[in-house]
């Protein structure tokens, strides 16, 4: 079975999504957007069982410096530094009860173990095109594990066949059980049988990946429930689950109608 997680982007603490509920409902999913704690329980409600959170701050030069990750706590052990994307994910660890994979952009080691204090259960980093980076990486991953460490990889378009995406991989021959994050949202629209394609070359030019046990995740690409529906075959390419933001939100698949209908009604009763 191939998981669906949903994904939360984070700025200044408040999530950047709003989702698109039933005509009356906007105070609503606003509240939820700017508390996160709550949209997080309305998607465990909802029987998501992992999210994905993306720490845009992390990505910002504006924002991100030297002590960005240098958390500050008071007397009762709360965190109180400028941070707000940290405290809000500390606090969605503490209480709630989804375990959080946490898409962020780290640039030294010594700032995994105050992310995984936080806790979240595994860090998505990513990795430059140029695979300038790569050392890091690998540091990161010899020092807290493949269980721990997964590696986002944006794909672009114009270097869908041209090999980088195979030389990434292969750089890794020596891991076993690494998880790769594949993102498609730089690439306007691939279809099923262009994925398929290029896994097809991922397996016949990077012969180890059967044998170590990688594991795709799969970001940014179902567009429709047809999409999601057709994707299960995928499984024997090592695909065993996909990130979904921007389609949740705007409601794509059958069900989520029932549950905005549902939460509509609910929210008159509030």
């Amino acid at each position: 079975m191939i998981l669906l997680i949903p994904n939360i982007d984070l700025k200044n603490g408040k999530c950047s999504e709003i989702i698109n509920g039933e005509n009356g409902t906007e105070s609503y999913y606003n509240y939820l957007s700017c508390n996160p704690e709550e949209l997080i329980k309305l998607i465990r409600r909802e029987n998501a069982k992992s999210v994905n959170i993306v720490d845009l701050d992390s990505y910002d030069n504006l924002i991100f410096n030297n002590n960005y990750f240098d958390l500050e706590y008071d007397v009762n052990n709360e965190l109180i530094n400028h941070n707000q994307n940290l405290l809000t994910i500390e606090n969605l660890c503490k209480n709630t009860d989804i375990p959080i994979q946490l898409e962020i952009n780290i640039k030294k080691s010594i700032d995994v173990d105050k992310i995984l204090d936080l806790g979240v259960y595994r860090i998505s980093t990513k990795i430059n095109t140029d695979l300038s980076n790569i050392e890091l990486i690998k540091f990161l991953l010899d020092d807290y594990g493949t269980n721990k460490i997964s590696i986002l990889y944006e794909l672009e378009k114009t270097k869908l066949y041209n090999g980088s995406l195979f030389d990434m991989l292969k750089k890794f021959e020596n891991y076993k059980n690494l998880r790769i994050i594949l993102d498609f949202n730089n690439i306007k629209y691939i279809n099923l049988d262009e994925l398929e394609n290029l896994f097809i070359d991922i397996f016949d030019k990077v012969s180890f990946i059967k044998s170590k046990n990688l594991r795709f995740t799969i970001k940014n690409f179902i567009k429709n429930s047809k999409d999601l529906y057709s994707i299960k075959s995928f499984e024997k390419y090592n695909i065993d689950s996909l990130i979904i933001g921007d389609e949740l939100n705007n409601n794509i698949f059958p069900c989520q109608k029932i549950w905005r209908e549902i939460e509509s009604k609910l929210e008159v009763l509030n």
